[in-house]
C-alpha cells in the first residue's frame, strides 16, 4: 500500500511537476551555476538536485559520477528539514551525519553546504550544493554568492514553467489560437527579420527574447545573449541603471543613446526606444528597440580623437597642423604649420597664400593629391617644395584626412606639415609610421584581440592574423597559440610585463617585442592592451591591437649599426693615434678589430716587393694556428691577386671551399684552416704598404657592409699612421743631427775662444810693451802701426770674450730660481753707469715682478738692450723705459707678438735712439750682424745674439719694432712659473 503523503509534500512534489524539469537533457545556464559556484566556493563537488518521492535527480553536477541518488542518502534533507541555508565544516565532527552513506563511502562528504531551492509560493524542490572531501568553511560573501545562484536556478525553473503554463494554456486556447497563427506566424516574422533590432528584459535585467537584427547587431548567438543579464552588454553600468530606473517608474524611452559591446570587443552605439509590458501591475518585460547609430558615433569619435592626437603630435614632434574647409575654402594653421612656411604666427595664411608658396612645379602635383584623396576616400599624402619669403626653398611632407557628410560628400580635411629639409632621409620612413598610427587607425589597419582570461580563448582580428602571413583559418583562438609565436628572447619579460598590468603596477600594457611570422621570420611588433577586473578584482579579460613596428625597428637598428661603426671606429682610431710607435699601433689595431669583428683571427701583412711577406701583427683566438713573424709568399697570389690590391681591391670570400679563386689560392689558404676571409690593402703615399686580414677558422661567414666599410677605414688610419711614422723617423733623425751639430759648434766657439785667449793676452801685452817702451823713440809712419796693432789686438781680445759668453748661455748656465726683477735691473744699471753718466741718460721703470730665471743671464739682458739704447742714441739724451704686463696689451694688427699668453710676462725696453729699418728688425738678432761701422758705433754684434739666447734658453721670445729716428722699442717674454703679480 502506497504511504499517504502530508499536504505540504503533495504540493511540493505538485510544484517539482510543473517545471518539468526532471529527466531533461544538460542545460548550459544550470552548467553555468555550478561552474560559478565551484569557482566561488573553491570544491570540486556541485550538484543542482531535484528532489522527487524516491531519488535525488541532479540537473547539473561536477565533480560527481553518479546522474542520481536514492531520496534517503546524502545530506540534502537537512535543507528540506531546516528549510535554510545549511553549512557542515566537517561531517565526521557530527555522530549522526557520520554514519551517513555519502560519508563513509563515495564520494566520501567532509563537507558540505546546501541552499534550498524555494520556489515563490514556498515550495522546496531541491538545493543547489557545494562539497568537498575535506573539511572547510564559507565566508559570508561565499554564502551570499551560493544564494544568489540558488536564486538563478529559480529563475531558471520559473522561466521553465512559464513556458511550460504557456504551453499549457496554448493547449486548452488552441483552437482560439488556430484562427491566429498565421497572422502570429506573420507578424513572428516580421519581427525576427526586421532591420531593427528588438529584445525583451525582464524586471531583473535578464533578456528574456530578441531578434535575429539584435543579435547580428552586437554578434552573439540567441544562447550567448538571451537570458543573460543585459548589464553584461552595456559598457557604461551608469546608463543600464538609469535605463531600468526609468522604465520601473513606467517612463518611455525615445532616443536614449547608450553603449553596448560587441562579441569581438568593439562598441557599438545605439539609440533605444523602450516602454514596458504591465501585466496586473506587474513589470513583465520591456519592448525595446535599438537602432544602431555606430557609423555617426564613429565619425565624431574620429573628429575628436583626430583633435586629439594631432595635439599630442604637435606636441611630440613639434608638427604643424591645418584644417581647410572645402566650401569656403577657409585655410587655418597653427604656428608651426606657418613656421614651416617660413611666415611668422601673426601672418594671414590662406589658402591663396598657400599656393603662392608652393613652389611652381610642385602646385599641380599638390592639388591632383589632394583630389585624389578625397576622391578616393582615401589620406591624402605629399612631399613638395615650399619658396620662403626670403627666397630660399624647404621640403615639406604634407598629410590630411578628409572629413565626409552623411553621403559621403567631402566637407573638409585636417592635417600636419613637418619641414623635411634637415632630416628628409633619415627620418622619413621612422616618422610616416608614426604619423600613421598618431592620425588615426585608418582602415582598422592595427590587428585586434580580446582574451578572455576564463577560457583562455582569444579573439584575433584577419588584420592580426594577416600581419603574421596567415590566413583567417590558420591560427586557433588560444592563448597558447599566442606564447608559441614570441620570440623565446622576448616571452619572459612580455609576460611579466602583461602580469604587471595585472597587478596594476602599470595603467596600461605596453610591450615591442618579436612575434613568428608564417615563413619563420620574426616582425616586431607594438602590443597594446587594457584589461577589465570584476567586482572582486580578477582580472576576466584583456583587450587589445597590435601594430607592424619593423620598418621603424629595422631603421633603429640601422642607426645602431652606424653609431656603432662610429664609435668603434673613433676608439681604434684614438688609440691609434695615442701612440706613434708603429708596434703599437698594429698590435691595437689587430686586437680591437678581432674584438668588434668576434673574428677567429686578425693579421697584418707586410708586403715586399717581391711579393712575399710577412705577418707582423696577429690576434687569434685559442686553437688556430699561429701565423706571426712567419714569411709566406704565395705564388699565386703574386701571380693573380697582387696588383689588384694596389690599386684598392678588396676581397670577402664568405666561404673559402666554394668561392670562385683559383685552386692554387684555395690550398694555399685551406693549410692555415681559413674558411672565410676579409681583406683590404693598406695603402700609403708610395703604393702599397700592407693587407689588413680578418679570418674566419671555425666555419663560412657573411661579411656584412659594416665590417667591410670599418675594415677599409680602419686600413686607412693605419696608412695614415705608418706615413706620419715615417715622417717622425725623418724629423726625430734630423733633430738629432742639429742638436748634435748645434753641441758640436758650441763646444768648438767655447774651446776656440778659450784656447785663443792665452796667445792674445801675450800678444796684446808685448804690444803694450812695444808701445810704451818705443813710443815716440820710433818714426811717426812705426808707432801709427805699432797703434794699428794694439787697437787689433785689443778688438781681438773684445771679440773672444764676447764668443765665450755667447758659447756659455748653454752651458755654463745657472739654475733657474725665483728672481726679483727690480733688483736685476739695478744690478745692470750699475754696471752701466760710467756710460749712464757719460752720455746723461734718463732710464726709468715700471714696478717689475718676480721670475722663475738665471738672474745673471736676466741681468745681461737688460744690461745690454738698456747698453744699446746708450750707444744707438741720437743728438738728444737717452730716455729709455722699462714696462712689463701680462695679458693687458691689446691686440695690434701689425705684430701679432704683442699679445701675451696666459702664462708669460712680456717685457719692453723702449728708447728715442736712432732707430733703424723695419726690414733689419730680424738680421740684428743673428751673430756677428752689424748695421753700422766701427768707427762709428763699436762693437762685435754679438750682443743681441746673445740676449735672443738667452730669452729662448728661459722659453720665451725676443722680437724689436722700430723706424728710422723715431726710437725703438725691445719686446721679450719670460713664461709665468710663479703665479704672483708685480
Amino acid at each position: 500500500m502506497k504511504p499517504v503523503l502530508p499536504n505540504s509534500e503533495v504540493a511540493r512534489l505538485e510544484a517539482l511537476r510543473q517545471y518539468q524539469i526532471l529527466d531533461t537533457e544538460p542545460e548550459k545556464a544550470y552548467d553555468d551555476i555550478a561552474q560559478l559556484a565551484a569557482f566561488i566556493c573553491g570544491t570540486p563537488i556541485v550538484l543542482v538536485n531535484f528532489i522527487d518521492e524516491n531519488r535525488q535527480w541532479f540537473k547539473a553536477r561536477l565533480g560527481l559520477d553518479v546522474p542520481e541518488m536514492p531520496r534517503n542518502i546524502g545530506l540534502s534533507y537537512l535543507c528540506q528539514d531546516r528549510q535554510e541555508v545549511v553549512v557542515v565544516p566537517d561531517a565526521l565532527a557530527d555522530a549522526k551525519l557520520a554514519t551517513n552513506p555519502v560519508v563513509t563511502s563515495y564520494p566520501f562528504v567532509r563537507f558540505y553546504a546546501g541552499v534550498p531551492l524555494i520556489t515563490p509560493k514556498g515550495d522546496m524542490v531541491g538545493t543547489l550544493c557545494v562539497i568537498d572531501n575535506v573539511p572547510r568553511q564559507l565566508s559570508d560573501k561565499q554564502l551570499e554568492a551560493l544564494q544568489a545562484l540558488g536564486r538563478q536556478v529559480i529563475d531558471q525553473l520559473e522561466l521553465r514553467r512559464n513556458l511550460a503554463e504557456l504551453t499549457r494554456v496554448a493547449e486548452e486556447q488552441k483552437q482560439v489560437e488556430a484562427t491566429l497563427r498565421r497572422s502570429q506566424q506573420e507578424l513572428t516574422d516580421f519581427v525576427e527579420n526586421a532591420t531593427v533590432g528588438m529584445h525583451w528584459v525582464q524586471a531583473d535585467g535578464t533578456i528574456a527574447w530578441a531578434n535575429q537584427a539584435e543579435l547580428d547587431l552586437l554578434g552573439y548567438t540567441r544562447s550567448e545573449y538571451i537570458g543573460h543579464s543585459i548589464t553584461e552588454f552595456h559598457v557604461d553600468q551608469d546608463v543600464i541603471e538609469d535605463i531600468l530606473q526609468r522604465l520601473i517608474r513606467n517612463e518611455t524611452l525615445q532616443n536614449y543613446e547608450a553603449r553596448l559591446r560587441c562579441k569581438d570587443g568593439s562598441i557599438r552605439y545605439v539609440l533605444i526606444q523602450s516602454n514596458v509590458f504591465w501585466e496586473n501591475g506587474n513589470f513583465i518585460h520591456t519592448r525595446c528597440f535599438t537602432r544602431d547609430i555606430t557609423e555617426r558615433k564613429k565619425v565624431e569619435a574620429a573628429l575628436r580623437e583626430s583633435d586629439r592626437r594631432l595635439k599630442v603630435a604637435l606636441e611630440a614632434a613639434k608638427l604643424g597642423s591645418w584644417e581647410f574647409n572645402l566650401a569656403t575654402e577657409e585655410l587655418s594653421a597653427s604656428k608651426q604649420c606657418k613656421a614651416n612656411f617660413g611666415l611668422p604666427e601673426s601672418a594671414e595664411f590662406t589658402y591663396d597664400k598657400l599656393l603662392q608658396c608652393i613652389h611652381p612645379d610642385d602646385r599641380a602635383y599638390m592639388q591632383e593629391s589632394v583630389q585624389q584623396a578625397l576622391a578616393n576616400h582615401s589620406d591624402y599624402e605629399a612631399e613638395y617644395r615650399n619658396i620662403w619669403p626670403d627666397g630660399s626653398i624647404h621640403w615639406i611632407l604634407a598629410r590630411g584626412v578628409g572629413i565626409y557628410d552623411a553621403d559621403g560628400h567631402p566637407k573638409r580635411m585636417i592635417g600636419v606639415t613637418l619641414d623635411l629639409t634637415a632630416r628628409k632621409q633619415a627620418e622619413q620612413a621612422l616618422q610616416e609610421s608614426e604619423q600613421r598610427w598618431q592620425l588615426a587607425l585608418q582602415g582598422n589597419n592595427d590587428g585586434i584581440w580580446d582574451w578572455n582570461l576564463k577560457t583562455g580563448e582569444v579573439f584575433f582580428s584577419t588584420r592580426w592574423k594577416e600581419m603574421l602571413g596567415y590566413q583567417d583559418h590558420e591560427i586557433s583562438n588560444n592563448i597558447d597559440v599566442w606564447s608559441k609565436l614570441v620570440h623565446p628572447e622576448d616571452l619572459d619579460w612580455v609576460l611579466q610585463a602583461v602580469q604587471d598590468h595585472f597587478d596594476k603596477k602599470t595603467p596600461y600594457y605596453v610591450t615591442e617585442h618579436r612575434l613568428q611570422c608564417k615563413d619563420g621570420s620574426y616582425k616586431w611588433i607594438l602590443d597594446r592592451g587594457q584589461a577589465l577586473w570584476d567586482s572582486t578584482g580578477n582580472v576576466v579579460r584583456m583587450v587589445g591591437s597590435h601594430t607592424d613596428i619593423n620598418d621603424r625597428k629595422q631603421i633603429e637598428e640601422e642607426l645602431k649599426r652606424q653609431n656603432l661603426r662610429s664609435q668603434v671606429f673613433s676608439e681604434i682610431t684614438l688609440k691609434i693615434r695615442e701612440s706613434l710607435q708603429l708596434d703599437d699601433i698594429l698590435q691595437t689595431t689587430v686586437t680591437e678589430i678581432q674584438k668588434v669583428l668576434h673574428a677567429d683571427r686578425v693579421l697584418i701583412f707586410r708586403l715586399w716587393p717581391d711579393g712575399s711577406g710577412t705577418v707582423v701583427q696577429e690576434a687569434v683566438l685559442p686553437g688556430w694556428p699561429v701565423l706571426l713573424g712567419q714569411n709566406i709568399l704565395d705564388r699565386c697570389f703574386q701571380q693573380e691577386y697582387l696588383e689588384r690590391y694596389r690599386h684598392g681591391r678588396v676581397s670577402a670570400i664568405t666561404d673559402v671551399a666554394k668561392a670562385k679563386i683559383a685552386e692554387c689560392h684555395r690550398q694555399f689558404l685551406q693549410q692555415y684552416d681559413i674558411k672565410a676571409n676579409l681583406v683590404v690593402p693598406i695603402l700609403i703615399r708610395d703604393g702599397i704598404w700592407g693587407l689588413l686580414i680578418a679570418h674566419q677558422c671555425q666555419s663560412p661567414r657573411e661579411w656584412n657592409s659594416f665590417e667591410l666599410d670599418l675594415l677599409q677605414q680602419l686600413a686607412n688610419q693605419i696608412g695614415i699612421a705608418l706615413s706620419q711614422a715615417q715622417l717622425l723617423e725623418q724629423a726625430t733623425h734630423q733633430s738629432q743631427e742639429l742638436t748634435r751639430s748645434n753641441a758640436e759648434l758650441e763646444q768648438f766657439a767655447y774651446i776656440a775662444s778659450h784656447d785663443l785667449q792665452e796667445p792674445l793676452r801675450m800678444v796684446t801685452s808685448y804690444l803694450q810693451l812695444l808701445e810704451r817702451r818705443y813710443k815716440n823713440q820710433l818714426d811717426a809712419r812705426a808707432d801709427e802701426f805699432i797703434g794699428y796693432a794694439v787697437d787689433g789686438a785689443q778688438r781681438m781680445q773684445t771679440l773672444i770674450n764676447d764668443l765665450l759668453n755667447y758659447s756659455r748661455v748653454s752651458t755654463r748656465g745657472q739654475p733657474f730660481m725665483p728672481v726679483n726683477c727690480n733688483t736685476v735691473l739695478e744690478r745692470a744699471i750699475a754696471n752701466l753707469q760710467i756710460a749712464i753718466a757719460e752720455s746723461n741718460a734718463v732710464i726709468t721703470a715700471d714696478p717689475l715682478p718676480e721670475v722663475i730665471a738665471d738672474s745673471t743671464q736676466l741681468a745681461q739682458v737688460f744690461q745690454n738692450l738698456i747698453g744699446n739704447a746708450i750707444k744707438f742714441r741720437g743728438e738728444e739724451s737717452p730716455q729709455i723705459h722699462i714696462t712689463v704686463s701680462r695679458n693687458s696689451i691689446e691686440s695690434n694688427p701689425e705684430n701679432s707678438n704683442l699679445i701675451p699668453s696666459e702664462k708669460e710676462w712680456l717685457f719692453s725696453v723702449q728708447d728715442n735712439g736712432i732707430g733703424l729699418e723695419s726690414q733689419y728688425a730680424e738680421r740684428i738678432f743673428v751673430i756677428f750682424q752689424r748695421l753700422h761701422s766701427r768707427s762709428k758705433y763699436p762693437g762685435t754684434g754679438i750682443g743681441l745674439a746673445i740676449c735672443k739666447k738667452i730669452i729662448e734658453r728661459h722659453g720665451g721670445r725676443i722680437w724689436m719694432k722700430s723706424k728710422p729716428d723715431q726710437g725703438s722699442i725691445f719686446y721679450f717674454t719670460i713664461p709665468d712659473k710663479t703665479g704672483k703679480q708685480s
